[in-house]
């Protein structure tokens, strides 16, 4: 196929042609199939040899129609040799000694594309993947839908620093979450984000959800539910850095928040030892659930409970959501994450002093203005300040009505929630 191609290729470009485009309305696969570079030692796609990888393993079988999220596309280099008109797949020093280097944009579901990159095949350690230079595109697992996501991209070489428009192939995937088919009640692991889909000859029933680390969501489902179920236990950057002093675990459902028909135990291990605070001699653990992005609404023994024999904590819930828990009390709202770094505005004025001249002139003081402006949220609702705009004259004395009200109700807010953290002892 890819001598055939490179033939036409020749054709096309001896007589001024443009390369012709295999493309479908809502097809699957590789959609381009580019040619070879025209350099002194030409390089290419081979898309016929494509594999997908997937938790380690090459599928027996590329299906470009259903890609799981997570998965790995491998897509084989070849050199041809012209005089003999065969090609073999491009080694590691091949592509070190060309200068080869791979440029690639997506034009659909591009947030599900980790990267793309020039690998040895050798390198990845993966068993059934032979010898050789690949093109490696990357999927993540940020999918949290239940139906299919199309995902495009374009792949161009270059040689010795030389693009190759010529060697461009296009690929159009659908992506979709693994499926797991729930038949009867036992457990499921759910380490790996996951589809669940009840069978229809599911019997009413308890099943129980596996996340890995001792962490299970038992609860009841019904015939033909669907569940996508994903955990993420990673630090949270923005309320690591709210409660630096503060001993925080992160359990993070990242699935569709699916609620299930009746309520559900989540059971948490606890490491007692990791919840005793500074200057204090008994563990305690405040559990709250992280709402509407940066509210923590604190959980109480209407939910809660723990069983001091196993060092299990299980909250009552019908939604698995944004769980953190914590050695201390927090405070009600957290501060937004520090993305902002494009700024609007002018540098002062450089005047000097000695030479007469006066004060440097701010010609804007407000450079962050828009609705990506600084915004300032705590606990107290006293720490609020509404964004405010340089075209407004009367902002300030408003600013200032506002924040004096806001102080008068912060202060008794801040008493009533205060009462309101729900302390859990892990008492024997």
């Amino acid at each position: 196929m890819k001598k055939i191609i490179a033939i036409i290729l020749l054709l096309c470009l001896s007589a001024g042609a443009s390369l012709p485009v295999f493309a479908a309305v809502g097809s699957r696969g590789f959609t381009r199939v580019g040619g070879y570079s025209d350099s002194r030692v030409s390089f290419g796609f081979e898309t016929d040899e494509a594999v997908v990888v997937y938790n380690g393993d090459v599928l027996d079988w590329a299906d470009f129609g259903r890609v799981t999220a997570g998965s790995s596309i491998y897509i084989p280099i070849h050199i041809m040799d012209w005089v003999s008109g065969t090609d073999a797949i491009a080694a590691e020093r091949d592509i070190r000694d060309n200068a080869v280097g791979l440029a690639w944009v997506s034009h659909q579901g591009e947030r599900f594309v980790d990267g793309a990159e020039l690998v040895d095949g050798r390198r990845e350690r993966i068993s059934g993947l032979p010898q050789g230079a690949y093109a490696k595109i990357a999927l993540n697992n940020d999918y949290h839908g239940q139906s299919t996501m199309i995902v495009e991209l374009d792949l161009v070489l270059s040689v010795n620093r030389l693009s190759y428009p010529a060697t461009q192939i296009s690929l159009r995937m659908g992506m979709a979450n693994r499926e797991i088919t729930v038949d009867r009640g036992t457990v499921y692991t759910a380490a790996a984000p996951t589809q669940f889909q009840v069978s229809r000859n599911f019997r009413h029933g308890d099943v129980t959800f596996d996340f890995g680390g001792g962490v299970q969501y038992t609860v009841a489902v019904n015939p033909q539910d669907s569940y996508f179920l994903h955990l993420s236990r990673e630090e949270d950057p923005v309320i690591a850095e709210m409660y630096p002093d503060s001993y925080l675990e992160y359990y993070n459902f990242l699935g569709d928040r699916d609620t299930f028909s009746r309520s559900g135990e989540l059971a948490i291990p606890i490491d007692r030892a990791k919840f005793i605070p500074r200057g204090e001699q008994k563990p305690q653990v405040y559990v709250y659930r992280v709402q509407r992005g940066n509210e923590l609404r604190a959980l109480d023994e209407s939910v809660l409970s723990f069983d001091s024999a196993r060092n299990i904590l299980t909250v009552q819930t019908r939604e698995l959501g944004y769980y953190i828990l914590s050695d201390r009390p927090l405070q009600r709202e957290i501060e937004g994450g520090d993305d902002d770094v494009i700024f609007v505005g002018y540098a002062p004025v450089d005047t000097d002093p000695e030479e007469g001249g006066g004060p440097p002139e701010m010609i804007n003081q407000n450079p962050m203005t828009g609705p990506s402006g600084p915004v300032i949220s705590a606990a107290n609702t006293a720490a609020y300040n509404p964004p405010t705009s340089d075209t407004a004259p009367l902002a300030p004395i408003i600013l200032c009505l506002l924040a004096a009200g806001f102080a008068a109700a912060g202060v008794w807010k801040k008493g009533v929630f205060a009462k309101s953290n729900f302390q859990l002892d892990l008492e024997d």
